[in-house]
């Protein structure tokens, strides 16, 4: 049960100057949590009997077993998913030798929570280990970011400082920005140490980070503002002043647009399409299993996968897809996995063994 000082906690977290008070961070989700788990210190957790009695080792300062009625209350989420918890901020140390031996982002004023947590997800599927950022850009701690990363989070490390001060410490380390007059950055080689810059979401990069930025990219946009279509063997160019884009109702769509903006989502998931989602998402969490287990990023692996009347039709089906996507020379089924890593659902759970060939 959640008394109402403990559910006035959870949301007070919403807030950056209680989170930095408390140095805690909050989490909900099956998965998000259970990426988060064993990874940072748990000071509280609250669950759904069901979720607890899936994951009876649980290692927290605190667990408190909830209805959902409960969760609903302490939820910032619209709609809670069996499980939040609360962590503790990691502490981390900056060196300049992270950029000088790998790759690295910076970032230049981020505002907007769901595009750095964007960033994060997208940085942890590139391998990307290290993301500096200016003291302006948002916090990282912010639920939404929090959210937004798909527990990429527990895999990268963020840092905020001086960017200026940190790309002085850099010598002559490779440090990319983006910029409208830079090179077309698929025609240019680019290193696998540096610091590639990215600036704000209205102003771009600072001028103060620009001047010491020395390998300027562009990154083109495709299509280049225009179609071509062939038309009984004569070309009709259609550019962008050409179109008025509108949107309407779709039945099986969810349709909506800003501007010169349209999105069209489709929210009917046939069984096809539930089997393809499933199959790329056992795809992410098998990159993410060889990137924690050390291995080359041309290592064979062999892949182990527990039987789950929700999964294996789409494991068998996408058998041969997976295995090209995460260099896997075999991937079978087994009634039980031994030493293998819990991969949490939202309504059940995988054990997966990956094993070097």
């Amino acid at each position: 049960m959640l008394s109402k000082n403990k559910i006035k906690y959870i949301h007070s977290l919403e807030l950056k100057k209680t989170r930095k008070e408390e140095q805690v961070f909050l989490a909900e989700g099956p998965k998000l949590t259970g990426d988060l788990l064993g990874r940072f210190p748990c000071r509280f957790l609250a669950a759904t009997s069901s979720w607890l009695q899936a994951h009876p080792d649980i290692q927290a300062n605190e667990i408190a077993e909830v209805s959902q009625e409960e969760l609903s209350r302490a939820s910032l989420l619209k709609t809670p998913q069996q499980v939040l918890a609360v962590f503790e901020q990691p502490q981390y140390t900056l060196s300049p030798d992270f950029a000088r031996q790998s790759l690295c982002l910076a970032l230049d004023d981020i505002q907007d929570p769901g595009n750095l947590g964007t960033i994060i997800r997208l940085a942890d599927w590139f391998g990307i280990e290290h993301i500096i950022c200016s003291q302006n850009t948002v916090d990282v701690y912010n639920p939404k970011t929090i959210q937004a990363t798909m527990g990429g989070i527990a895999r990268v490390k963020v840092h905020y400082t001086s960017l200026p001060e940190f790309i002085h410490s850099l010598g002559d380390t490779p440090v990319f920005g983006t910029f409208l007059d830079g090179e077309n950055m698929y025609e240019q080689p680019l290193s696998t140490n540096g610091l590639i810059v990215m600036g704000n979401e209205g102003n771009g990069i600072g001028k103060e980070v620009e001047a010491l930025i020395n390998r300027k990219l562009y990154i083109p946009n495709y299509p280049q503002g225009k179609y071509t279509l062939n038309l009984d063997g004569a070309e009709a160019v259609i550019e962008a002043a050409d179109v008025e884009i509108f949107s309407e109702d779709i039945p099986g769509w969810l349709v909506a647009n800003e501007g010169k903006l349209t999105v069209a989502l489709e929210v009917t998931v046939t069984e096809e399409l539930r089997r393809e989602g499933i199959a790329r998402e056992l795809v992410n969490r098998i990159q993410n299993i060889r990137k924690s287990s050390g291995f080359e990023i041309t290592d064979k692996i062999k892949i182990t996968i527990s039987k789950n009347t929700q999964t294996d039709d789409a494991v068998n089906e996408y058998n041969t897809y997976i295995c090209n996507q995460v260099l896997g020379t075999s991937l079978d089924l087994a009634d039980e996995v031994k030493d293998g890593t819990e991969l949490n659902f939202d309504d059940f759970s995988l054990f997966v063994n990956v094993i070097k060939d």
